[in-house]
């Protein structure tokens, strides 16, 4: 499980339809789906928790009344994760 862990995750980096072939059987083999499967979902829920993260620090730091503060501004560089630009928020 580990070993395929790693094998999932490096293909995860290199981003890209390669992943899809990362774990050679997941189309005849339902275990081996499942584990891919289970894989995926979490990496779409961590990124769906920085995403509500971010979303919850902006609004924290910038005011909502008019004439606040412009000193509050801050520029928050993105996380990025090759297999997840399609995800919008």
């Amino acid at each position: 499980a580990d070993q395929a862990r790693d094998i999932l995750e490096a293909a995860w980096e290199r981003g890209g339809a390669r992943f899809m072939g990362a774990i050679g059987d997941t189309l005849m083999n339902p275990a081996a789906n499942a584990f891919v499967q289970n894989f995926v979902h979490q990496k779409i829920k961590d990124i769906v928790d920085v995403q509500r993260s971010r979303r919850r620090f902006a609004r924290a730091i910038t005011p909502s009344e008019p004439g606040g503060s412009a000193s509050t501004a801050i520029i928050m560089q993105p996380i990025t994760y090759p297999m997840s630009d399609w995800l919008i928020f």
